[in-house]
């Protein structure tokens, strides 16, 4: 949840990922937010999308003290609202991120771990609006991404709050999960 320029944005995402052989991870995140404008109700909308991606994980070793991964997502999002239908124009957006991060498990006993992480990212992002006559106007934006913080699992479930800095901004986000048994 976050205020942007005369608004509030709560965006909810929910995903997954699969790890083959421990080292190539395949992820698929749905992301849905809601935009309220603080003056007008009418203006609010809704955006929908879908982001795909991977990373390839290095393991520790005794040469190397750390996780490392290295990948990338891409995804693509619309916005919908009534006034845009009245007004026939289209909002749609997609984002390409490419980066990684290290981790490395900071303590450990029994079923508790808990994972110390730091990741960063170059994003480059565009915002295409179009209207019914067929013109369109893209904006586009190109910044930089990192965040650290915990992972704390027990068996299957885990937690993870973060902090991080992202075009300028700063966040705190938490995330919630369970692992599926193998």
């Amino acid at each position: 949840s976050e205020d942007i320029e005369g608004s509030k944005m709560a965006t909810t995402s929910v995903g997954g990922s699969y790890v083959l052989n421990g080292n190539l991870e395949i992820a698929v995140q749905y992301n849905m937010a809601k935009v309220e404008d603080d003056v007008n109700s009418a203006l609010d909308f809704d955006v929908d999308g879908l982001t795909l991606g991977g990373y390839y994980h290095i393991k520790a070793s005794e040469s190397l003290p750390v996780n490392i991964k290295v990948g990338g997502l891409f995804g693509e999002a619309k916005a919908s609202a009534d006034w845009l239908d009245d007004l026939g124009f289209e909002l749609e957006s997609n984002g390409t991120s490419l980066g990684g991060g290290v981790y490395k498990n900071v303590y450990q006993k029994g079923v508790l771990t808990v994972m110390g992480f730091f990741n960063f990212h170059s994003i480059s992002t565009e915002v295409i609006i179009s209207d019914s006559y067929g013109d369109s106007e893209t904006t586009k934006d190109d910044y930089k991404s990192t965040s650290f913080g915990l992972a704390v699992r027990n068996g299957n479930i885990f937690v993870s709050p973060s902090i991080g800095r992202s075009d300028g901004e700063s966040s705190f986000n938490v995330s919630f999960g369970f692992l599926l048994p193998q």
